[in-house]
């Protein structure tokens, strides 16, 4: 008895070409926050954060704004990208347009890929799927070119192929995925994620602060378990309209109304925006020949005898490309999800040819499906300052304004998506020195000091304040245009006899002492005196830094400048924190001079009388 297997139902044109005209919108809108508020120079250019140089070294790389990092040069790329955007829209040369989008957003990542998110991973997905669909089929130039020369290259308003499966298929593997990874944490099981992402100040949007504050009717409990069934239901109707075409009109409201609450809560550039876009393709066919009847293909069809045999080569083209897609798309499925067990995942990767990985790091579409699967626990965000003489220390985040690090974690402002770039640890691409780039970009603009902190309290209870006297503010990054002495053994001049004393590496810490260490004294008895000493070449007198280590076993200790008395320090705190203590403006002899430290005892909850020591800072 032979199975007969079900027929693949296809995707309208007419739907394809909708979408084309709304993603080609949000990569507009995209372009703008790229470019917006002074980011070109910023972010693309040598004068801005990332110089060409320091991404020249990553591996498997490729970005034609490499040769348009001249500050005056670089908006003529974004020119040819704003035109190449407008083409897509409009349907001029759709499939070269495809090709050259796709190009581009690659470009961009691989000149500065600092300052993307999972947003942009999303826009390069989409755009590279739907390469392989004839979205200028309808709404275009082209179209409207075919039909003045009575031309057409299909029969059918339904387009069926290798590529609308694949696509089809990664959607709603992706809808699982997350819905799988979700599923599997407490905070999702027990209802809680939602209120919980909703104290992440890096994400949070205005109606979510208002949600997180109030949870009228446990809004937040129904909107984490509805989230989760959304997604799951999303894979299934997918997977079920490879063979059907009935309920496709719900799975354009499910994913409308998904990303519509989750654009409305959180802040994430335009990811929401992509799919609104991405919905639209699943719009079936009976809503345009119910409403729109006049909209209908051209049956006849007269190509030339070169056009038609270009058109009978494409396909055959088309679906080699896809099915590299698809591979490709299964390895990096497998590898970057938990949700496949570890035995498995090596076993795939394994056999997966080299060449594939190397286009797969190319357009580093890395297909991680669990998006805010396992919450941040506590009530967080982050913040970058810069310290101008006269102006104190600014919010560079939010228009250069006092800083308020209260007011970011009870009512974070929302901030252009590619402003973030600051707050990603660099370090993790392997970039050596990177940090010091984002530094001196506002060095040259007057700073002396750029410093980078988490800011940290329990979540309070649903319907309660916000604890901000438990708030922490932990630097994780202090960079200084500044002449910086650390305190090293080899500028000791004198210590307590039987004192320990040495270097301690602090980076399980976090990156905020210089060079990712600290000195350290513990003293034997109540009175010992610990003196530096180093020598000046000039006499001045300078505005200067303490910088120390609070910890839960340091100590109390008086600080004497050239045996000048200044002040009492206590070193006390309940967590391991770098912190800096400001000593004013203080004599410096040309020749030896000195720093001393004095123990006078321990706060009362202490557990030792430790000395931690970064550097001083001494600033012209």
């Amino acid at each position: 008895m032979r199975i007969k297997l079900p027929k693949l139902v296809g995707l309208d044109r007419r739907s394809l070409s909708v979408f084309r005209i709304a993603f080609g919108l949000v990569l507009l809108f995209s372009l703008y926050l790229r470019i917006s508020g002074g980011q070109l120079e910023t972010h693309y250019t040598e004068k801005g954060f990332i110089p060409i140089g320091v991404v020249q070294g990553l591996p498997t790389r490729w970005s034609f704004l490499d040769s348009f990092s001249n500050p005056s040069l670089a908006p003529i790329a974004f020119l040819l990208i704003f035109c190449v955007y407008s083409f897509y829209i409009i349907g001029w040369k759709t499939r070269i347009q495809q090709v050259l989008v796709v190009l581009i957003l690659v470009s961009l990542r691989h000149r500065n890929p600092f300052i993307e998110d999972g947003s942009d991973m999303v826009l390069r997905f989409f755009a590279v799927w739907t390469a392989f669909l004839p979205i200028g089929d309808f709404f275009s130039v082209d179209a409207y070119q075919k039909k003045r020369g009575n031309q057409t290259s299909f029969h059918a308003l339904e387009y069926c192929s290798l590529a609308t499966a694949g696509f089809t298929i990664n959607l709603a593997a992706s809808y699982l995925l997350n819905a799988i990874h979700k599923n599997s944490t407490l905070l999702w099981q027990q209802g809680t994620a939602i209120y919980t992402i909703l104290w992440d100040g890096f994400f949070v949007a205005p109606l979510g602060v208002f949600v997180r504050t109030y949870d009228p009717l446990s809004l937040c409990y129904w909107i984490t378990k509805i989230s989760v069934w959304t997604e799951y239901l999303l894979g299934f109707s997918l997977l079920f309209s490879l063979v059907s075409s009935k309920g496709r009109l719900a799975i354009v409201l499910g994913i409308f109304g998904l990303h519509l609450g989750i654009g409305l809560l959180m802040s994430l550039g335009h990811f929401s925006l992509i799919y609104y876009a991405v919905c639209l393709i699943f719009i079936p066919a009976w809503v345009w020949d119910r409403y729109f009847p006049n909209i209908a293909a051209v049956e006849s069809e007269t190509l030339s005898s070169a056009a038609n045999i270009k058109s009978k080569m494409a396909p055959y083209i088309s679906n080699f490309l896809t099915a590299l897609t698809i591979l490709v798309s299964f390895h990096t499925i497998v590898i970057n999800n938990f949700a496949f067990p570890e035995p498995f995942k090596r076993f795939v990767d394994k056999g997966f040819p080299d060449g594939l990985k190397k286009t797969e790091d190319f357009f580093e579409i890395h297909q991680r499906w669990w998006m805010f699967h396992d919450p941040f626990r506590s009530a967080s965000n982050l913040a970058l300052t810069a310290t101008f003489p006269g102006r104190g220390e600014l919010d560079t985040l939010h228009g250069y304004v006092p800083v308020d690090f209260k007011k970011l974690l009870i009512d974070p402002k929302p901030m252009n998506k590619y402003g973030k770039i600051f707050l990603v640890p660099l370090s993790s691409y392997g970039v050596p020195g990177a940090i010091p780039y984002l530094a001196n970009y506002f060095f040259s603009r007057g700073a002396r000091e750029v410093a980078v902190y988490t800011l940290l309290a329990p979540i309070p209870p649903r319907g309660s304040p916000l604890n901000l006297k438990e708030m922490l503010v932990i630097p994780k990054y202090r960079l200084m245009n500044t002449k910086v002495i650390d305190f090293k053994p080899e500028l000791l001049k004198s210590v307590p006899s039987g004192s320990r004393t040495g270097l301690q590496d602090m980076e399980p810490f976090g990156h905020a002492w210089n060079n990712n260490n600290q000195f350290y004294m513990c003293p034997s008895e109540v009175g010992g005196e610990a003196v530096f000493k180093w020598d000046s070449t000039i006499s001045e007198e300078p505005e200067v830094n303490l910088i120390v280590t609070h910890a839960p076993d340091h100590g109390i200790y008086k600080v004497y400048w050239n045996n000048h008395y200044l002040k009492e320090i206590n070193l006390y705190e309940t967590i391991v924190v770098n912190a800096k203590v400001p000593l004013g403006r203080v004599p410096i002899r040309q020749g030896e001079n000195t720093i001393g430290f004095i123990l006078q005892g321990k706060d009362e909850h202490s557990s030792n009388t430790i000395l931690g020591l970064d550097c001083l800072e001494i600033f012209d």
